[in-house]
């Protein structure tokens, strides 16, 4: 039976939260799934179980470089074809940078799975995250930034690859 669009927010909430973590995360996404953010140049498309495992990684290991890492659902609205989920990441870096992080996005959702993600955020106020997941773990921390100074470049290219059948 097909998800409603309420089901498929409240699943996404759960775990993008870590409220509620779905150990079927990855059942939520289309096989085909585009990312955008709104610094990037353009949209990326990927395999949906590929975005949803980087997804959770990246969650995971944010919770593992910050002990104090706390998200904040601010709003989240379920309409005929898309939620909106508003969001605010806040913790220390292990340098004691402080981290907050406002953020949204609009998920489209089509015969009960997610196929597109727009997400707006400050580029500026995610960086030193980022720079910390790479530097600790190796990790990328966003499939869809184009961005050279965001440390993307593995999981990016992965990710292309692998939603094009192998090839760029």
């Amino acid at each position: 039976m097909t998800m409603s669009v309420s089901e498929v927010a409240e699943r996404f909430a759960g775990t993008y939260m870590q409220t509620d973590p779905d150990p079927d995360f990855a059942e939520l996404f289309a096989p085909v799934f585009t990312h955008w953010h709104n610094y990037d140049v353009r949209a990326d498309t990927f395999p949906g179980e590929f975005m949803a495992a980087a997804m959770v990684r990246t969650l995971s290991l944010t919770d593992e470089l910050m002990p104090d890492h706390k998200d904040e659902l601010l709003y989240l609205h379920v309409a005929e074809s898309a939620f909106i989920l508003a969001a605010r990441a806040t913790g220390t870096l292990p340098d004691g940078t402080k981290i907050d992080i406002p953020r949204a996005l609009v998920a489209t959702v089509e015969d009960g799975k997610i196929t597109k993600i727009d997400s707006w955020g400050d580029h500026a106020q995610r960086y030193p995250i980022g720079v910390a997941l790479r530097e600790t773990y190796g990790l990328v921390t966003c499939v869809a930034c184009g961005r050279p100074e965001c440390d993307t470049g593995q999981w990016r290219e992965e990710g292309v690859a692998a939603a094009n059948g192998g090839t760029e």
